[in-house]
């Protein structure tokens, strides 16, 4: 049974990096290595739902567990991600932006980043169709640490709402937007039925650690299929690994 499990986070996936969002984007055959690595290497894709019911005593899980996200709900990325995920029999939870399907990502113009397209909601319960799970990530990508308690209730409970209402299927699973969160926010994602949330803070993940913080590998494309390896197997990439270490015995 897996004793820590690889939360991985993508944000887009598309044919070429977008200009100005490279850092958080893979290109379509990156994406495709990364997968023939999981698969060679006897990695097998999990849901939360999975790893919540493992963590009850409900199952097993196996040796090797990652769970795959997607942040943001970009539709390139919806476009791309789903065929090569379903020909390597994985799956992925797309974390989405309730409040602005089908419309544009106008928080990243804030980020001085390109404003790109987001999925519509038929791509959405596509997504369903072809294995794949969704999750919230607020009604309107706010950085929730920061909102307004009111404010922040509405970015939870409409976002499930407005998402369960849209796509026929219970939502239970949130990623923080822009990986804000505090304890009020924690208490009022609990609040608000969740039963997991995602941050972006980088680590692997035990079954006894804490569903509503939970840490993530972030996937950049600057970064070749070695780097990545060594990401899913530690959590860090290998110049943040001997950083640690090296901290670790000056300390």
């Amino acid at each position: 049974m897996a004793t820590s499990i690889s939360i991985l986070c993508y944000h887009q996936v598309a044919p070429q990096l977008p200009p100005g969002f490279e850092r958080y984007s893979v290109t379509t055959a990156q994406f495709a290595a990364q997968l023939r690595w999981l698969a060679l290497a006897g990695y097998h894709t999990i849901s939360f739902d999975q790893m919540l019911a493992a963590r009850a005593g409900n199952g097993s899980l196996p040796a090797k567990s990652v769970i795959i996200t997607f942040d943001d709900g970009l539709r390139d990325c919806i476009h791309y991600a789903p065929p090569l995920l379903v020909s390597y029999k994985m799956t992925a939870t797309f974390f989405l932006v309730a409040g602005l399907m089908g419309g544009a990502s106008a928080w990243l113009a804030q980020e001085q980043a390109p404003v790109m397209p987001i999925a519509s909601w038929q791509q959405a319960r596509d997504l369903l169709a072809a294995g794949m799970s969704c999750g919230a990530h607020g009604l309107t990508h706010t950085r929730l640490a920061a909102t307004p308690a009111l404010q922040c209730e509405e970015e939870l409970v409409q976002s499930r709402r407005l998402l369960e209402s849209e796509l026929g299927s219970p939502i239970r699973h949130i990623a923080y937007p822009f990986g804000s969160y505090n304890v009020a926010v924690r208490a009022q994602v609990m609040a608000a039925g969740y039963a997991t949330a995602c941050t972006t803070q980088k680590g692997h993940v035990a079954l006894t650690d804490d569903v509503f913080s939970l840490r993530r590998v972030p996937v950049y494309s600057f970064e070749n299929i070695v780097d990545f390896a060594f990401r899913v197997r530690s959590g860090y990439s290998f110049r943040e690994w001997l950083r640690s270490r090296y901290q670790k015995k000056t300390a």
